[in-house]
């Protein structure tokens, strides 16, 4: 993973901090961030799992090596996160927080 990848990472966890932060009581801060931090993990482990054994699918299906089978999930999971990003903008629940705190 390039540096300038790893930078969007910090500014994607820096605008959840700030929105979990702001919207959990005092008294839960701990119960939540450990929560994430549970989700955040968890997800890695699934993610590389499914991946791995979509590649090889692909890889058996197309005839083809199963490097260029992971390079074909890489793109459409890259492909999947433009969407989601552009469909942010559009989730009510996610305006209204940005609201409460305006």
């Amino acid at each position: 993973m390039g540096q300038s990848n790893f930078k969007k990472f910090l500014l994607l966890w820096n605008c959840l901090d700030f929105l979990v932060r702001t919207n959990t009581p005092d008294e839960l801060q701990g119960r939540v961030w450990g929560f994430v931090g549970f989700l955040s993990q968890i997800g890695y482990v699934i993610a590389y799992g499914c991946s791995g054994i979509l590649a090889d699918r692909i890889a058996g299906f197309r005839g083809i090596s199963v490097g260029k089978g992971a390079g074909i999930v890489m793109a459409v999971a890259g492909a999947a996160l433009i969407l989601l990003s552009l469909s942010i903008p559009f989730v009510k629940e996610i305006r209204r927080l940005e609201k409460q705190r305006s």
